[in-house]
This record gives C-alpha cells, structure tokens and sequence, in this order.
C-alpha cells in the first residue's frame, strides 16, 4: 500500500448542486493499493486537508479497472480519508498503481 500526490482543490460552497453543500473538496491522489485476497477487504487512507467527520463522499473513480472489487470511500477522521476494496472473486486481486479521484461534499444538513 502506498498513497502519494495528493492534489486537493475546493471548488466553493452555494452555488454547487442548489446550495445543499456547504463545500465541495476534489482531491487526487496515486495510490498502490495491496493485494486483496478472496472475500477479504483492504484499505488505504488518504490524507486531504480539509476534510471533517461528517462529510460525506459523493463519488470516487479510479483510473484502472477493480478487477471483480467494489471500492468504497469514507471520511474516517480530521483530513482522512479510507478507501476500502470489498474483493468479491474466488481469487486474489491485486490491482496496478492507480489513481483516485474523489469529491467530498460538506452539508448542513
């Protein structure tokens, strides 16, 4: 597992989506996530400044395929970020370095 050049940008608040976000943060980061085995999940944490307990993920992709893997995202603390990798084959998956691109939404609400 490796995370490196992470880009964060914040792409403002009200005028996103009918004001229901306070904030949108856009970040982009390498990762090289390790090998999953059957029916397991790994993990990585991304660090990206800004991000608070309570704001939600609004989507993620990566640039290579998932190989039979869903990948999810949460916000798991002060300016981290953990993807997780739900390897749903019979066989281990380990996926090439590749590189996440996440929107982040802060609401009132």
């Amino acid at each position: 597992m490796a995370v490196s050049n992470v880009l964060v940008r914040d792409f403002g608040g009200p005028a996103q989506f009918g004001a229901v976000y306070q904030a949108i943060l856009g970040a982009r980061a390498t990762l090289d996530p390790a090998s999953v085995a059957a029916g397991a999940t790994g993990f990585d944490r991304v660090t990206i400044p800004g991000v608070l307990p309570g704001d939600m993920v609004i989507g993620l992709s990566l640039d290579a395929p998932a190989g039979g893997m869903t990948v999810q995202a949460l916000v798991a603390a002060v300016n981290q970020v953990e993807v997780r990798y739900n390897n749903l084959t019979a066989g281990a998956v380990d996926l090439p370095s590749t590189t996440l691109r996440i929107i982040i939404g802060r609401t009132p609400l």
